[in-house]
């Protein structure tokens, strides 16, 4: 078999011999009434043969054992053949049943795997792709042209955005104030605003909004744009903010003073 083995061959003479050999993969060891004949693991696609021959010179006397090894069928098989991921990744495990030495690899950098033994630890990473998309781990032997692959699925990334808020436009008198805008988001987001009366800084559940104080004396109006250009979201909050209106008073409106001057 292709495993290889020991066999004996039983040898009935009344003379002395000798014992050859056509190939360097069979060994044997010679006893007075037999040969022991060994032959390794093989592991090639064809059958292969050779030939142990017994004689004696002298008489002329000749036989030959021919010795046939079976040609090595190399298995492999991978199971599931396919394994699907949510957006957010995850690792999950296939295994691999092979008799001969195969390498893995991956046609996607967003894949990694770890093997051991004979189980693929495949690890996909998040998905941020509005798109789902596919790749394929390759096990295979080059030496014997034999291939398995397993096909990744990964779901495309669900964006999600909401501003937790009754309304998005907001009204302040000319001395400003300050307000939050609750956002929940499962991506990063860019908040940019249209004039430099507003500031917007990022929380960790949303954006606080300063209006500085006004010394105009029209009305005045920013945009506040809470946008991702790679999903295509925007969102936009209004501020209105009224116009400075002074005011002054004089009293008294008269001074009058002695002839001799003073202070009021």
């Amino acid at each position: 078999a292709v495993e290889g083995g020991t066999q004996d061959i039983t040898i009935t003479a009344n003379f002395e011999y000798e014992v050859s050999k056509n190939a360097d993969w069979v060994t044997f060891v010679k006893t007075p009434n037999s040969i022991t004949v060994t032959v390794p693991n093989y592991a090639e696609e064809e059958v292969r043969t050779a030939e142990i021959t017994i004689s004696n010179e002298k008489y002329n006397i000749s036989k030959t054992i021919k010795v046939t090894q079976s040609a090595f069928e190399p298995k492999l098989h991978v199971a599931p053949s396919e394994i699907s991921f949510t957006a957010d990744g995850g690792s999950q495990k296939a295994s691999v049943t092979a008799n001969c030495e195969y390498t893995i690899s991956t046609t996607a950098d967003w894949i990694s795997y770890a093997e051991t033994e004979n189980v693929i630890t495949i690890t996909v990473f998040n998905n941020e792709d509005i798109k789902t998309r596919s790749a394929e781990i390759i096990v295979s032997s080059e030496k014997y042209n034999v291939s398995k692959t397993i096909k990744v699925t990964q779901a495309a990334f669900v964006p999600k955005f909401e501003i937790s808020t009754t309304t998005t436009s907001y009204e302040y008198d000319y001395r400003g104030g300050e307000f939050t805008v609750a956002i929940t988001s499962n991506f990063a987001y860019d908040v940019t605003t249209t004039v430099d009366w507003v500031i917007s800084n990022k929380t960790a559940n949303g954006i606080t909004i300063s209006v500085l104080n006004s010394v105009e004396v029209e009305e005045r109006t920013a945009e506040i744009t809470i946008s991702n250009e790679k999903y295509g979201i925007s969102k936009v909050v209004n501020v209105t903010q009224g116009a400075f209106v002074p005011k002054w008073t004089i009293e008294p409106e008269i001074l009058t003073f002695a002839i001799e001057g003073g202070t009021q």
